[in-house]
């Protein structure tokens, strides 16, 4: 005896539906928050000294005592790998700064610096070290500046896929 086809095809698409309408919804609702993070940067790129006390300085449309983890990791050939992390607290302007020891570190090293709100990745740059005393050369335009990151994050998008993929899995086995 066939079964009757008529509404596993619509019960799908009403699930799917359903849970991008969820996953989806949520971010958007976030999103429209207009959380923004930007890092200070010259030429495109954070800079920073290879000193002890190397601040990387940023601004935030969070709440004032939000914490955020700011973490730096080397790039490209840089040598010694690294990774350093620290908190860093928006203050009633806005600003939030962390401090890292970079002294080991030679001129021209670069790395990568992320912000995260302890969720996911809100704003992220290239960066270079300086030497200590030296200055940034001509052409940088003051209040350069990097936006945060656009989209859903990691999280969201690994949900999305997996939901995806069990809906699909789903659909085949009927």
């Amino acid at each position: 005896m066939n079964a009757p086809v008529g509404p596993r095809p619509a019960r799908i698409v009403l699930l799917t539906t359903l849970l991008l309408g969820t996953v989806l919804g949520g971010t958007a609702a976030g999103a429209g928050q207009s959380d923004s993070v930007s890092l200070a940067a010259e030429n495109g790129s954070v800079i920073v000294h290879a000193t002890d006390e190397a601040t990387v300085h940023g601004t935030a449309d969070l709440p004032e005592e939000t914490e955020l983890s700011v973490g730096i990791r080397s790039a490209g050939d840089t040598d010694p790998q690294f990774f350093k992390s620290a908190t860093a607290t928006v203050g009633p302007d806005g600003t939030f700064s962390a401090t890292f020891d970079l002294a080991e570190l030679s001129a021209g090293d670069e790395f990568t610096v992320t912000v995260s709100d302890g969720n996911s990745t809100i704003a992220e740059s290239d960066g270079r070290i300086l030497a200590p005393g030296a200055t940034v050369t001509p052409g940088a335009t003051e209040g350069d500046t990097v936006t945060s990151l656009p989209g859903f994050g990691v999280p969201v998008a690994v949900t999305a896929l997996l939901a995806l993929a069990g809906l699909a899995g789903l659909a085949r086995r009927r």
